[in-house]
């Protein structure tokens, strides 16, 4: 197995008897760790997941359209802590949608982490992330202060136009995470509003330092993104454009070329409507 190294992960090119088995990458699960989530004692992640099955820990909230799962640490059933996650959840539910839910001492403040609630909320609508309308693999987590706490931020396979067959979250116009319950409470809150204008305008004033990042690693694994095309042949076929790239290496260079400069339109596109579009 040879290895290279791409946007801090490590992504292993496979060959078996000097056969060439293509790409495969290596990620991190998110856990609880001191070098990846660290949380306080008596801590725990959840995450909002549709895709629940029988036998898991879960629990429902009335505004959230997928169960809860809880992550960490590991439970049974019946065990205290679950019922006192989820009063984490519903108590901070109520203060959401309670009539005086902007005051800032008794409001929601009291028990949602403001600035990691902001921070989801701008990265994965710039992804426009077809997922985090918490449909699934919406992470939380409990904050040192025991507040519910977003994040970490997760699963973007389906963000940046990349979900033209469910949702139809392909299109760069259009707001699609604040369309889910709790964001569209949050929205009707002036404080918050100013804050994700405020944190989207910092993403937006170097949006072109992240093109710049993109273009370089697509760069970087041209050569391996060639050699994965030889073996799956999922950038183009090839024997429909020989008659126009006759050299076969050509047409996958083409094709991936082009894939990243409609990632880096399609970006560039959504930073420009969010910005004329988000309300005063």
């Amino acid at each position: 197995m040879r290895r290279l190294s791409a946007c801090g992960e490590t992504a292993p090119v496979n060959f078996r008897n000097n056969d060439s088995r293509g790409i495969y990458q290596l990620t991190e699960l998110i856990r609880e760790s001191p070098n990846r989530l660290s949380l306080p004692e008596n801590g725990w992640l959840a995450e909002m997941d549709i895709r629940t099955v029988p036998g898991e820990i879960i629990f429902t909230v009335p505004h959230m359209p997928s169960p809860c799962r809880i992550r960490w640490p590991e439970m049974q059933l019946g065990d205290p802590r679950i019922a006192q996650i989820k009063a984490v959840f519903l108590q901070a539910e109520q203060a959401l949608f309670s009539d005086n839910f902007t005051d800032k001492e008794n409001g929601w403040r009291k028990y949602m982490d403001e600035e990691s609630w902001v921070e989801w909320y701008v990265l994965n609508e710039i992804a426009k992330n077809n997922d985090a309308i918490f449909f699934s693999s919406c992470y939380l987590h409990s904050a040192p202060d025991g507040k519910l706490k977003m994040g970490p931020v997760w699963d973007f396979d389906m963000g940046y136009g990349n979900a033209v067959y469910f949702m139809h979250t392909d299109p760069p116009e259009g707001f699609h995470v604040r369309s889910s319950e709790w964001y569209t409470r949050l929205w009707q809150d002036p404080c918050f509003r100013d804050s994700v204008r405020t944190r989207f305008e910092w993403f937006y004033n170097r949006r072109f330092e992240y093109y710049g990042f993109i273009h370089s690693k697509a760069q970087e694994l041209l050569p391996y993104i060639v050699e994965e095309d030889s073996v799956r042949r999922m950038l183009c076929d090839k024997d429909a454009l020989k008659e126009f790239y006759p050299d076969s290496i050509v047409a996958p260079i083409q094709a991936y070329n082009e894939e990243v400069r409609k990632l880096i339109d399609w970006t560039e596109r959504r930073f420009v409507w969010i910005k004329n579009n988000l309300p005063e």
